[in-house]
Order: structure tokens, then C-alpha cells, then sequence
């Protein structure tokens, strides 16, 4: 039953997408400056102490489509560690149910419609189920899950909920490689389009939030972080100072071999 609520939902925002007269157009694209994580995160759905305080914080409002024009306020978490985005949301919820969701589109495709075809989505369905999607020319879903089409799940994540709020964590790679599943090739430096929703089924499973577009910016990595996951840590000085501690070197043995000699003479 859970699966077949996870197709529909995907399916809702696929059909949305696909049909420019019933997606809702974009009132802007403010720019979100994603820094670099110095902080370590813990993907348990809870902001524990101040993991996300490193991070670029947006505050948003889902505005959802139901008869009642219901409204849910939240607050977007962004920051990199030069290899993958790190992101939390957190919505307003008074009552905890399960089946509520946080999706993210990136405009891979640079139509400049982040859920149109030939771009990706991923996001959580609570509790803790994550999803990767490719939005693809083949009816009738115009979606499949990134395994299913040679691609791979490039997410993990948790999402928790606490004093009238969820809380979704969750991290994929900048660029992953996978061409097959729309993935983004982001880079450091890099930017994409971004539209985030959100579901939740007291409001209604067949209603979905929307809200404006976002260009991530991802800031430059000179000097790379984050621990462990971060391959390659040498920065732009590493070569630099090696050329130095090689020139230094040198000279010290010129001066000990001229040293050298003239005491020999003497």
C-alpha cells in the first residue's frame, strides 16, 4: 500500500509538470548562496545542536492547492562539502502522518522549469524512505524510479517529527554521474534551478504545495571540507608550498656544502 501511495504521489507531480497549463508558473528565482559544510550533520530527521548552522537558511512558504488554499510555513537548510548538497527542510505540522513528503526538482534539462522532462527529483516520504526520479518522455507515469531506467539512487536521508514540525535531512552528490537518471552535474561554482513541494495527507493526498524557484549557487571549494566523504583535499597552495619546501631545501644544502668547503680551506 505504501508503494502504491509513493507511484501516486510521484505520478501527481510528474502529470503536474508535464502539462504547462496546469503547472503553476514561477513568480521569481532569488539566488540561495550555498556555503561550504563546516559542520558535520547526522541524518536522524533532527537538528541537533547547531549541525545546520553553516548552512544557507531560506525561509519558504507552501502554499497547497486545496479548496481551502492551506498554507504550511517552513525553513530550507543548503550547504556543500565540494562533493555533495546537504539539505533539511522543515515544515510546520501539526499532526504527525505517515505518507508526508518533501520533493526537490532540479531543472537539469535548462528550460528553466525545474519538474518539466528530462530533469530530476528527489526527495523523503516520512518516515524515512528516500526517492530518486527521472522525469522521462515515456507515458503513461512520464516518471520512473532512476534504478528502474539503468540509473542509480543517488539520496540518503531521515525525516522526524517533534513539537508540531517535520523535519526532513537528507544528502546526494553534486554530481553523481548518473546520466540515465537526470542526476545534476553540478560543480563547485556551479548553479541550477530549484523548486521545492510538499505533500501531507490531512491536507489531502491528491493536493501538493508549490512555491517559487530557487538558483542555487554553489560557492568555490579552494580549500575543500567536510571529512571523510571529500576525496580529494588538496587545494590550490598544496603545489605552491611544495615547490617551496622543495626550493628551501635546496638552498640548505648549498649552504652546508659551502660551509663545508670553506672550513676544508681554512
Amino acid at each position: 500500500m505504501r508503494r502504491l501511495k509513493f507511484t501516486l504521489i510521484v505520478a501527481l507531480l510528474i502529470l503536474i509538470a508535464a502539462s504547462p497549463k496546469l503547472a503553476f508558473a514561477p513568480t521569481g528565482d532569488p539566488d540561495i548562496v550555498v556555503p561550504r559544510l563546516l559542520i558535520p550533520v547526522t541524518l536522524d530527521g533532527a537538528i541537533t545542536g547547531g549541525e545546520w548552522s553553516d548552512a544557507a537558511v531560506q525561509p519558504v512558504t507552501f502554499y497547497f492547492d486545496d479548496p481551502g488554499n492551506s498554507t504550511r510555513s517552513g525553513t530550507i537548510y543548503l550547504k556543500h562539502d565540494c562533493v555533495n548538497l546537504w539539505l533539511c527542510i522543515e515544515i510546520e505540522d501539526p499532526t504527525e502522518n505517515t505518507d508526508e513528503w518533501i520533493a526537490v526538482f532540479y531543472d537539469v534539462s535548462g528550460d528553466n522549469y525545474p519538474s518539466s522532462l528530462g530533469d530530476d527529483q528527489k526527495g523523503v516520504l516520512h518516515p524515512d524512505e528516500t526517492f530518486d526520479c527521472a522525469i522521462i518522455p515515456v507515458p503513461p507515469d512520464y516518471y520512473d524510479n532512476d534504478t528502474d531506467i539503468g540509473g542509480t539512487k543517488d539520496i540518503q536521508g531521515a525525516s522526524g517529527w517533534a513539537y508540531e514540525t517535520l523535519t526532513y535531512e537528507f544528502v546526494h552528490p553534486l554530481n553523481s554521474g548518473d546520466h540515465a537518471g537526470n542526476d545534476p552535474t553540478l560543480e563547485p561554482g556551479g548553479t541550477i534551478l530549484a523548486q521545492f513541494m510538499a505533500g501531507d495527507p490531512e491536507i489531502g493526498e491528491k493536493y501538493y504545495s508549490w512555491n517559487i524557484y530557487y538558483d542555487l549557487n554553489i560557492t568555490q571549494c579552494p580549500t575543500p571540507v567536510g571529512g571523510t566523504i571529500i576525496q580529494n583535499k588538496i587545494g590550490p597552495l598544496t603545489p605552491i608550498l611544495a615547490t617551496l619546501t622543495t626550493t628551501v631545501a635546496i638552498v640548505s644544502s648549498a649552504i652546508i656544502i659551502h660551509k663545508r668547503r670553506k672550513t676544508s680551506k681554512s
